[in-house]
């Protein structure tokens, strides 16, 4: 596959928005991530950890990267992508660029993580890696509607 069309993209962060949901159910931040191989494999779909663990660092995509590596037994993720329903704060992007993960896909933008009271330090996952001088191609918009849902109707308390 190695180039996913938009009914892929969609149909991933389709499942990742369940996970989301998942997540709020069990009472975590409205937040999930999934890594896909880019030949469309799926590897893991987490939600966010913060308030089951304690550990503010166990956002979404920290927990399917670090499953992720797990699972393929690798530090490297050059082979995969990252599906996020919301743009990923610098944290996760610098995680995301240290495990060369080549492309990040995600739903809700930075805008709506701040209106959601949820923080992204003002630094959106475009300008870090921009800063970075990173190749990794980054894309926003998919579902954005029910990923901005999610943290709308979910907001930081």
């Amino acid at each position: 596959m190695n180039d996913p069309t938009e009914a892929n993209l969609i149909e991933w962060m389709s499942a990742v928005l369940e996970k989301g949901w998942e997540g709020v159910r069990a009472g975590q931040n409205p937040f999930a991530a999934a890594i896909y191989t880019l030949n469309g494999d799926p590897v893991t779909c987490e939600y966010n950890q913060v308030n089951r663990t304690g550990h503010p660092s166990r956002h979404a995509e920290v927990c399917a990267i670090d499953r992720a590596c797990e699972q393929l037994k690798r530090t490297t993720l050059q082979d995969c992508l990252l599906i996020s329903s919301a743009e990923p704060c610098p944290m996760c992007a610098a995680i995301a660029g240290m495990t060369e993960i080549p492309r990040i896909v995600y739903g809700a933008p930075a805008r709506v993580i701040e209106q959601a009271d949820y923080g992204t330090l003002g630094l959106g996952c475009h300008s870090f890696f921009d800063s970075a001088n990173s190749s990794a191609l980054i894309q926003g918009g998919i579902l954005a509607d029910e990923c901005s849902q999610l943290l709308l109707q979910n907001p930081k308390r």
